[in-house]
């Protein structure tokens, strides 16, 4: 083609940059685990250049705290020893996050390291040696792809608070073993297995549509798939959550199985994974044409699904909102209301605020830009809730509010809501909507009008016996019927086989399949 490019550099650039991205799509993960794989098991494939990885130190400067300049030279020259190429990133220098092109994988030795930072295609490993907290309470903590922790103790911490499951690895250290080096190349190999059982579990990408992590918090979505990535990975499959901005990534088309929480935007589709559709909002924005996309599609609502289902082809099965229950449980020390309402106005009236509308209750709302022209404003008693405080919140009201935005209700889409303050054990009424009955088996009493809202609300109040048991009931339904286990499992009930269908390598694939792609070439980086 040098008579092309001469000709017109632009449209050869064009081209090129269009077959790249045609190809990932159709091989990325395929081609990302055979050459991953063949390099950390010493092989020469697919590259010439040994595996790379980079180790964060904080350097020699007790300034900066915690004294793993040691340990990680010490792993480091052990996994030299397995033949993989090793450089390190210092923090007493400028460029604690400017890694080189070249690295696949970095192993983080400080809490502080912020991985949001680094390329998306760099596996990310987190080795916790103490001080858990602080590696827990960091915002980019689920960002990680790998945990390893230092006791069963902190293996516990992780699992109860991340989304992640730790292995453990004891530190080690050669300076008390004279004769033997065994305990540092133990860890050594502990990591190069970690890194084989990454790259050969069925990987899974969650897509939401939050543009950045500025105001995070206030992303319901997040916290879903937060929720959901859990539960993934306590099953075996290595999860990452995919921000807007990720979505045309090539590390996004890497993933096995892409699961797009619908939101505001269409997410890409590509066609070497296993693309799962999980509308839980937005049906105004569903079409045939975005269903057909997928290879299956979940409605969180019975009544929409059934809608579309005659209209596609693909598949089109029910799957409700669902619960964290390790998040969401009865928790003390939260602040008592009589009536509690935590939402965002999205600058616009509340149903359920306007039907309470000089209430005598002690009423208190939670949430962003509840202006003067929406609500009085001595109800109004904070701006945000922060998503790991809602569980103490919750449990101290004696009544939950929820409402449900109008497309919503009339579509039969249940408010997340609900599942999260039954399983803290609370009590809650609701506007009415299409198969909440049957959901939480009668443990939420609705109302259909602004007249039946205060006298439904005086009536539980001068009843907190009545209270107490319906909000045990719903709690008890919740956990049985509503946690994220449950649904993660009917995702992998249908996502799997479909990704068993398909060859986990390219050496799986028939002859005729790879003709025309060629051999990869000696020093191919595996991006």
């Amino acid at each position: 083609e040098s008579a092309t490019r001469a000709v017109d550099q632009r449209r050869y650039a064009a081209r090129v940059a269009a077959n790249r991205k045609t190809f990932i799509s159709l091989w990325g993960p395929r081609l990302f685990r055979d050459a991953l794989l063949d390099a950390l098991h010493g092989g020469h494939r697919f590259s010439s250049d040994p595996f790379h990885v980079a180790i964060t130190v904080n350097g020699h400067d007790p300034a900066f705290g915690f004294g793993d300049w040691s340990t990680g030279h010490e792993l480091g020259d052990a996994l030299e020893a397995l033949g993989w190429c090793v450089s390190y990133r210092a923090r007493d220098n400028d460029g604690w996050y400017a890694v080189d092109t070249s690295v696949e994988a970095i192993i983080v030795l400080h809490d502080a390291f912020d991985v949001r930072r680094l390329p998306r295609n760099v596996v990310k490993i987190a080795w916790i040696h103490d001080d858990p907290e602080h590696w827990l309470d960091r915002l980019w903590f689920d960002e990680f792809d790998l945990v390893f922790a230092s006791s069963d103790r902190i293996v516990e911490m992780v699992r109860e608070r991340s989304a992640k499951v730790a292995r453990g690895m004891p530190i080690a250290t050669n300076e008390a073993h004279t004769t033997s080096a065994d305990p540092v190349a133990r860890n050594a190999v502990a990591i190069r297995d970690g890194l084989i059982d990454w790259a050969s579990a069925t990987r899974y990408g969650l897509r939401i549509g939050a543009p950045s992590w500025d105001g995070i918090d206030r992303w319901g979505d997040y916290h879903f798939a937060r929720g959901l990535q859990r539960s993934l990975e306590r099953a075996g499959h290595p999860t990452r959550v995919h921000f807007l901005h990720d979505w045309p990534s090539s590390a996004a088309a890497r993933d096995d199985i892409a699961i797009h929480l619908f939101g505001l935007k269409q997410a890409p589709t590509h066609r070497g994974q296993v693309n799962i559709l999980w509308q839980i909002s937005h049906p105004d924005l569903a079409t045939p044409e975005i269903y057909e996309r997928y290879d299956h599609v979940f409605v969180a609502s019975d009544r929409f699904a059934a809608r579309m289902a005659p209209q596609v082809a693909v598949p089109v099965t029910s799957l409700h909102q669902a619960t964290d229950p390790e998040r969401f449980r009865p928790e003390p020390g939260g602040p008592r209301h009589e009536l509690l309402f935590v939402a965002n106005s999205r600058k616009v009236h509340r149903r359920i605020v306007d039907d309470l509308a000089g209430t005598t209750h002690d009423l208190a709302i939670y949430g962003r830009d509840w202006t003067s022209d929406l609500v009085d404003q001595r109800f109004v008693k904070g701006e945000s809730v922060r998503n790991t405080e809602l569980a103490r919140y919750y449990s101290a009201a004696d009544v939950v509010l929820n409402d449900h935005w109008d497309d919503m209700r009339i579509e039969g889409f249940i408010s997340n809501r609900l599942y999260d303050a039954l399983a803290c054990g609370t009590f809650v009424i609701s506007d009415t909507v299409d198969g909440i009955e049957a959901e939480f088996d009668g443990a939420v009493p609705t109302y259909g009008s602004r007249a039946e809202l205060e006298p439904l609300i005086a009536r539980f109040l001068d009843d907190p016996d009545e209270r107490r048991r319906l909000a045990g009931h719903g709690r008890a339904i919740v956990l049985e019927r509503h946690t994220f286990d449950l649904r993660g499992n009917a995702i992998r009930d249908v996502a799997e086989p479909l990704a068993r269908a398909r060859p986990a390598g390219i050496d799986g694939l028939p002859a005729a399949a790879m003709t025309g792609y060629g051999s990869a070439r000696p020093g191919a980086r595996r991006k």
